[in-house]
């Protein structure tokens, strides 16, 4: 790192180390796109970036960070910040933040373009942090300076006096040319638009509206979204320049207040990588982050040019299920310095099965296994022609070195392909490409490189993989004794559980002394359905372990050696509580892996270090009462296990009496439990020698349904036109265009957050000639 002196104090250039492997020097676009970012994202204990921070930071890309409360997680020294300003942001960008010695909660300035000079100004009103500048060497002629600052909460006259302390005695010392971008932004803690300070503001930068906003309409930023808390604000040479702040289908024509909750999983997944539902909810998150973006003309050359390293790992199966959905190739990308965005993959189809019955689809494998598990994002969907699919990847992922970027190409295989047919996926010689968007990068060369071949069989494909959220605990109760019960719900259907563990924590959620104890690897536990509601007791019992049953519902004991096997400790709930249900081979110790908790009382440090998904009651549950969920967002909002049993926005109550184990706890939390039991498919009626009417019961909270129709009962092909169909909120459809023969269909349920359950079992209906029907 090279450290600088500006009025005293310090700063660092993070690269690797600018002497950049550059390939080629190339004139930059004729305009360049900045975006400018307020980022007071802290959660936790420790007003410093956790993760939830980091994942929406990475989430908007920006170019130019204004960081307020500038704590890193671990060592929170230079070296501490750059290895956090590499790994959140990338190789090459430039920090600077105020010295940690005065300044508990910092501001600080991260910056894609280099810094060419900063410093801090003293805030007289507060002694935790001070005003923070930097001058930036944007591309062009003009340079960009930038104001990080943290106005106090104390009242309107404060904020205004620190306000009139940079405008009047701070901003002339810069000597800022008049054509010069300013721009100044961060937590300014106001409670309207209209506070004396924004006056002040207006003197230098544009203050009018309109404002960013967020998916949601409202252009409020604290965590309880219902004050106008952070700004970008810039001066009018900047601000003819806006251009929609855009991530992927997401555009926002004046800025965007980004709050993950607006967002279902599966649209931050594809537009706002890696960002989850639960980031703007963490526990203490502060507020939420303001984007702008701005067009300048770009001007002068840059050396830029960074290419990839291209490898791959065969991930085909030696089958491969008609109407399913596998891996076939990984692709990993490697810039070679600083950074470099993928724009286009082509895949070349080989194998029997033809163009139209296979899609190509690219997704972003996180974590790196080679599974589409619920952790990738889908970047693109392609089609064959002739053999060939160019995807486009959007938005583009980046590569930053030395860390590589790991694509999954993925093959969707139609219902209808033949049995015995093969498919094969190639990565093109020289079939990725760099995205425009990100710089003028370099292809990589590199000969064609093809996947294992997977032959087309009949059978269905297997349950997905657990994922987070599969699996809650719903309640528990402290009865005092041995009689200490917990109460997991079932979220995913065909859930394995085979080598779960479930915990308890002791000491007041403050040591891992508690009981432990592994599912074991019985049949009972492969494929559970959603909205199985699991009674676990503290004895040996098995009162209920009839899989499959149509009651959803399981009870048996933790002690039951058929069904557990005890890792050690004391199980043994108490008043302040915290219950635990973690993923298989995560280990019986600690919280790594865990699927998700509920604590009643006051949180220990077991519970603070445990991940999201988590729920926790204030009130603990003193003998003989429950902790239990509630889900309590009315009925047309309880389908989200994530929104309802985190502490986000969900509600749990300790010190409860009256529940019921293998019941719902309230009426929105039945409800929930309903709704992943899915509907029944009641057979078909009206049947002609080309069609039926499906019937099916209503589902609490459904707002749609969607239909499949097969001829198979395991669902392996579809009838054309049936598969996955919407037909609205209706409980009766006409299946049309048959031919003779059975026919079997099954119906989801569709809630407002996109979150379906199954029929509980299919229907079928006979179809022949002369019209008549009959139901299995």
């Amino acid at each position: 790192m090279f450290i600088c002196k500006t009025n005293g104090k310090f700063w660092g250039r993070l690269s690797g180390l600018i002497a950049i492997l550059a390939v080629v020097a190339t004139p930059l676009a004729a305009q360049t796109t900045i975006r400018i970012v307020a980022s007071n994202t802290t959660s936790g204990n420790n007003q410093d970036y956790q993760a939830p921070g980091q994942h929406i930071l990475q989430a908007l890309k920006p170019d130019i960070a204004l960081m307020q409360e500038f704590n890193v997680p671990g060592t929170n020294d230079d070296a501490g910040v750059s290895a956090f300003v590499t790994s959140v942001f990338g190789a090459g960008y430039s920090w600077y933040r105020e010295p940690k010695g005065s300044a508990n909660i910092p501001n600080g300035i991260v910056s894609k373009y280099p810094i060419l000079a900063a410093g801090e100004w003293d805030d007289t009103q507060v002694s935790d942090r001070d005003f923070v500048w930097a001058r930036i060497d944007i591309p062009g002629s003009i340079d960009l300076y930038v104001i990080s600052v943290h106005l106090l909460t104390a009242s309107s006259g404060v904020r205004n006096t620190e306000a009139q302390q940079i405008i009047n005695t701070y901003l002339p010392t810069l000597n800022i040319p008049s054509n010069a971008y300013l721009a100044i932004g961060g937590d300014f803690n106001t409670d309207s638009r209209s506070e004396s300070c924004i006056s002040t503001f207006s003197s230098k930068f544009v203050t009018a509206s309109p404002y960013p906003v967020g998916q949601d309409g409202s252009g409020n930023t604290n965590a309880g979204r219902n004050k106008p808390y952070d700004w970008v604000l810039v001066n009018s040479n900047l601000d003819s320049l806006e251009v929609a702040t855009v991530s992927g289908t997401f555009s926002y024509a004046n800025g965007l207040v980004f709050d993950t909750r607006d967002f279902n999983q599966t649209q931050l997944n594809a537009s706002f990588p890696p960002a989850l539902t639960t980031d703007s909810g963490a526990t203490n998150m502060q507020h939420m982050a303001v984007a702008r973006t701005f067009v300048v003309p770009g001007g002068g050359t840059v050396t830029n040019g960074n290419t990839v390293s291209v490898s791959t790992i065969n991930r085909a199966p030696a089958t491969a299920a008609a109407g399913a959905t596998v891996p076939m190739l990984s692709i990993v990308l490697t810039a070679n310095a600083n950074e470099w965005d993928a724009g286009t993959v082509t895949i070349n189809r080989l194998g029997t099965l033809p163009d139209a019955f296979v899609t190509p689809r690219i997704y972003l494998d996180s974590n790196q296994n080679g599974v589409v598990d619920g952790a990738e994002a889908l970047l693109g969907t392609g089609s064959f022609s002739s053999g060939s699919s160019v995807i486009t990847l959007s938005p583009a992922p980046r590569s930053t070195a030395p860390t590589a970027m790991h694509l999954l190409a993925v093959a969707s295989v139609a219902g209808a392909a033949a049995e015995a047919s093969t498919v094969q996926f190639q990565l093109a010689a020289n079939g990725v490409t760099y995205s425009s968007t990100g710089g003028t990068d370099v292809n990589p060369t590199f000969s064609a490189v093809s996947s294992g071949v997977s032959t087309i069989s009949g059978s269905p494909p297997p349950p997905p993989g657990p994922a987070a959220g599969c699996v809650v605990i719903n309640k528990y109760l402290n009865s005092g004794t041995t009689g200490d019960t917990v109460e997991l719900l079932v979220v995913q259907d065909q859930l394995d559980m085979r080598g779960m563990i479930m915990k308890d924590f002791s000491s007041s959620m403050a040591s891992d002394g508690g009981g432990k104890y592994t599912f074991s690897t019985n049949a009972l536990w492969s494929s559970v359905r959603a909205g199985t509601l699991i009674i676990l007791r503290n004895d040996a019992t098995a009162a209920d372990v009839i899989t499959g049953g149509t009651d959803f519902v399981l009870d048996v004991g933790l002690a039951n050696t058929t069904y557990f096997t005890s890792g050690g400790g004391t199980f043994d709930i108490g008043g302040t509580e915290m219950v635990m249900i973690k993923a298989a081979g995560s280990g019986t110790s600690g919280s790594t892996g865990s699927w998700h908790a509920l604590a009643s009382g006051t949180a220990g440090i077991q519970y603070t270090a445990a991940p999201t998904p988590k729920l926790r009651a204030a009130t603990a549950s003193n003998t003989g009462q429950y902790c239990y969920a509630v889900n309590n967002n009315g009925s047309a909002g309880t389908e989200s296990v994530l929104t309802n049993f985190t502490d986000a926005t969900g509600l749990a109550l300790g010190g409860g009496s009256g529940q019921t184990f293998g019941t719902g706890n309230t009426t929105d939390n039945t409800n929930f439990i309903l709704f992943l039991r899915g509907t029944a498919a009641t057979g078909g009626t009206g049947a002609t020698g080309t069609a039926f009417v499906a019937n099916w019961n209503s589902l609490v909270t459904a707002t749609s349904y969607r239909l499949d129709v097969s001829t198979n009962s395991n669902f392996s092909s579809f009838v054309t036109g049936y598969n996955d169909l919407g037909v609205g909120n209706v409980t009766s459809y006409p299946v049309t265009g048959l031919t003779p023969g059975t026919y079997y269909y099954r119906v989801r349920g569709v809630n407002r957050e996109g979150t379906r359950s199954r029929s509980s079992d299919p229907s079928s209906a006979n179809i022949s000639s002369i019209g008549d029907w009959r139901i299995y």
